[in-house]
């Protein structure tokens, strides 16, 4: 049987990040489009798969919601992880990039995978 496409995920252990990590979300409600949190640290995760010859394991980033850890990219607004030394103004520049891009194409507001062209 085929691993279904959207497993569900199970946490099985944290990784705190070092300080200088940073999570970048698309944020319209802000005058400047974006918003960087710090990234708390890495998900390690294990899919949730009866019938799987062998457990399929992922690390994610890591963020809060409500008092709980949940892999970022789940959260509204996630566009990527920041890493360490990363220009700020490097990141203004993405994001101007990108609501031009939207702007041009609504389709790729979904998601930044469509961006890339994944």
């Amino acid at each position: 049987m085929p691993a279904p496409e959207h497993p569900l995920w199970r946490t099985t252990a944290f990784h705190p990040a070092s300080a200088d990590w940073w999570l970048l979300y698309m944020d319209d409600s802000r005058d400047d489009g974006y918003r960087i949190a710090p990234l708390p640290g890495w998900l390690l995760q294990e899919a949730i798969e009866p019938d799987a010859a062998a457990p399929r394991t992922r690390v994610v980033a890591a963020d809060h919601e409500a008092g709980e850890l949940v892999a970022a990219d789940r959260r509204p607004g996630f566009w990527q992880v920041l890493p360490p030394g990363f220009p700020r103004d490097r990141a203004l520049l993405m994001v101007a990039e990108r609501k031009a891009a939207a702007a041009a194409d609504p389709a790729l507001t979904a998601h930044p995978s469509a961006v890339a062209g994944d």
